[in-house]
């Protein structure tokens, strides 16, 4: 009932934070989305990337291609100053 739904809610948004995040490289972005059963994993080479915004703890990356990723993470601001190091 109500503490099953609480509980299975509960799993689910560990294992999604558990599978989910994000690495700067020197040539790319790699993003990782985590879900229920496993992860989808995104990588944005440097160059392609149009813009990297930060919304409270959302990080936000926009692609030359039109794609926009985003994800949840408490540290969005290093991570954009990252992002944009990394471009220069």
């Amino acid at each position: 009932s109500i503490f099953l739904s609480i509980f299975t809610f509960g799993v689910y948004a560990f294992l999604v934070a558990r599978n989910s995040g994000v690495m700067v490289t020197g040539q790319r972005i790699i993003i990782k989305e985590g879900g229920m059963l496993g992860a989808t994993t995104h990588e944005v080479r440097l160059d392609n990337v149009q813009g990297v915004s930060t919304n409270g703890g959302t990080l936000e990356v926009s692609t030359a291609a039109g794609e926009t990723f985003r994800l949840a993470t408490g540290s969005s601001s290093e991570l954009r100053t990252a992002i944009t190091r990394a471009q220069s």
